[in-house]
């Protein structure tokens, strides 16, 4: 109960500065279909529409860039983008339950749940939690993206946006 109330607090907290809740969706980067988007070669769309897409046979290739080592948004002081760009976080879930809100239009924001990776440090396993976040750039200007780590007693961190 304790937690519920301090989550609804940091919740209604960022809300009343004109932050909305980020919510999380099963999404697909892929290349664009349209000629007309050779400006932005890429998307972003559901797992259902790409499943939808799959089952009738107009298949497109999921952009997977596997040597790639993605910024950790808790890491980040600012995000600077262009207009059309799609940029890939990580979001490190390590700390405990992750909040992302966000305040401004010029970012379109597609968040996938959290997954568990294994890997080695040093000799030693380890295992941990993150998810991907993607930042699509649609217009010039400011926009801000509100970072809430570990519930009630947790972190509060916001993160500066720039389009250009």
């Amino acid at each position: 109960m304790r937690r519920a109330f301090g989550g609804l607090l940091l919740g209604l907290v960022g809300c009343a500065a004109g932050f909305s809740n980020l919510e999380r969706g099963d999404w697909r980067r892929v290349h664009s279909q349209k000629a007309a988007d050779s400006f932005r070669p890429e998307e972003l769309i559901t797992r259902e529409r790409f499943d939808d897409e799959v089952a009738a046979g107009e298949h497109r290739d999921v952009i997977v860039t596997p040597e790639a080592v993605f910024p950790v948004l808790n890491e980040l002081q600012e995000l600077t983008l262009s207009v059309g760009e799609v940029r890939e976080l990580r979001v490190s879930e390590a700390e405990g339950e992750i909040e992302l809100q966000v305040k401004g239009r010029g970012v379109d924001w597609y968040w996938n749940p959290a997954v568990k990776r294994d890997e080695w440090v040093d000799g030693e396993g380890l295992v941990h939690h993150q998810s991907a976040l993607f930042a699509v750039g649609r217009s010039a200007g400011k926009s801000s993206l509100r970072l809430l780590v570990g519930g009630e007693n947790g972190r509060v961190r916001d993160l500066s946006v720039t389009v250009h």
